[in-house]
Formats: structure tokens, C-alpha cells, sequence
């Protein structure tokens, strides 16, 4: 099931992955005009785009993902370049859980200090062990992780 695209949701399942939700969480951007930015405390470590799939976008997706199973699989990102995890079909509507896991291991990388994340948080581990791979590698990681599953499911459900 997906996760649900707000701040409550998304604010419990990054504390259940370590995020320190106290110091740095999800908010409601109710526009990219300057009274709406002004709202938002600083710094902004990253910005999750909700919007509804319309069909000529849909087939934009079908075509682009032809042209990406014929070309070279992306390098591993190495230490300090962005991480990003490919959405596959073992990964069903999972994109609020992937956005979640991009916004907060990429703010980890790009800002290497202002996120403290504890021995043993999900994030940490999973920011480790999906760097060295390829973007397909980790949506792997990704869906064969127990442990994420079980989160996930608790944050859904409870939203519910």
C-alpha cells in the first residue's frame, strides 16, 4: 500500500527509520509562491513533488523506461554524489517511500553534518550498504528489506 502523502505519515515513518524528525521534518508547501516558502522553517534539506499522473504523462514514462532498459545501466553514485533508487515493478506504489528515503539519505551526503542519524538507524545502514550500487541494485535492496517492509506497513496501516 502507499504511503500516504502527508506530513504525519511521512514524519512517522522517517522517525521509525532514524530520522531525527525533532530537528528536521516534513511540512505541508502549499505553493512555490513567497508567502508560502516564508512558512517554511530553515534549512530546507529537500522537497518531495506531489502530483496526480495524467495518461500523456503516463506514456512519456512507458517510452522513457524503453529507452533506459536499452542503455547502460547508471554508475554507483560513490561517496558524496546524489543516491537514487530506481522504481520497479517489485517496488509497487512505492514512490512516497522512495521520495522519503531519497530527501533524507541525500540531505545525509550533500550536507554531511547539520543530520545526526543514531548507531543502528535504518537510514544510516541503508545509506551504507546502497552507495557503492547501481540505482537498480538498491531498489533490490529495497525490496527484498524486511525491516523496511515492516515499518512501512506499521506507518500505513496506523494511517488508516
Amino acid at each position: 500500500m502507499p504511503v500516504e502523502s502527508n506530513p504525519e505519515v511521512f514524519n512517522n515513518l522517517a522517525a521509525k527509520l532514524g530520522w531525527p524528525v525533532e530537528s528536521f521534518c516534513f511540512q505541508d508547501l502549499l505553493s512555490l509562491d513567497e508567502w508560502a516558502t516564508a512558512m517554511i522553517p530553515r534549512p530546507v534539506l529537500a522537497v518531495a513533488m506531489l502530483f496526480n499522473v495524467v495518461p500523456a504523462q503516463e506514456a512519456h514514462r512507458v517510452a522513457e523506461e524503453g529507452a533506459r532498459a536499452a542503455a547502460p545501466a547508471p554508475p554507483a553514485a560513490g561517496a558524496g554524489g546524489p543516491l537514487f533508487i530506481t522504481q520497479d515493478e517489485a517496488l509497487p506504489n512505492a514512490c512516497g517511500t522512495i521520495a522519503l528515503i531519497h530527501g533524507c539519505t541525500n540531505a545525509l551526503q550533500a550536507f554531511g553534518g547539520p543530520v545526526a542519524l543514531p548507531e543502528g538507524a535504518w537510514l544510516r545502514a541503508f545509506a551504507e550498504r546502497a552507495t557503492p550500487r547501481t540505482s537498480v541494485e538498491r531498489a533490490a535492496l529495497l525490496s527484498t528489506d524486511p525491516a523496511l517492509e515492516s515499518k512501512h506497513d506499521e506507518c500505513v496501516l496506523r494511517a488508516r
